[in-house]
């Protein structure tokens, strides 16, 4: 037996996972972007900094997820904007339980741009959220 999927082609040749949210419009004024990034990357990205560091980098997730690393929303009344940069740390996947848990570390930066007045708009924020996944010490 042959499985395969094929994932359509954007305009650009880049291939994306279908059924994803990719923008939205509320007919208000308001309108947002989503882009996404594999987990696998963010892997790479942690390991690049844990090895850095001097420590050893050991990935806990058997599968990649889909992850959101770029939401924007846009005033289109005003022209402000703010930008959310996502990066995923510390995967857990349970193997006792056979379930993704999360990860145990978001960190958010938060832009704001303006057509307008900078002088109301603050410096970009990062912002750094722990999640409890459950990980246990290993024994």
């Amino acid at each position: 037996m042959h499985w395969s999927l094929y994932y359509a082609a954007d305009r650009a040749g880049s291939v994306r996972k279908p059924y994803l949210l990719k923008a939205s419009d509320n007919n208000l004024g308001a309108a947002g972007e989503v882009s996404y990034r594999s987990s696998a990357q963010e892997w790479l990205d942690e390991k690049n900094e844990l090895r850095a560091a001097g420590s050893v980098a050991v990935s806990e997730l058997p599968f990649p997820v889909h992850v959101v690393v770029r939401q924007t929303m846009q005033d289109k009344v005003t022209g402000n904007t703010l930008t959310q940069l996502f990066r995923y740390r510390q995967g857990f996947y349970d193997p006792r339980e056979r379930e993704f848990r999360g990860f145990g570390l978001l960190l958010q930066t938060d832009t704001e741009t303006s057509s307008q007045d900078q002088e109301d708009f603050t410096a970009p924020v990062l912002n750094k959220t722990w999640f409890h996944t459950g990980r246990y010490p290993a024994r």
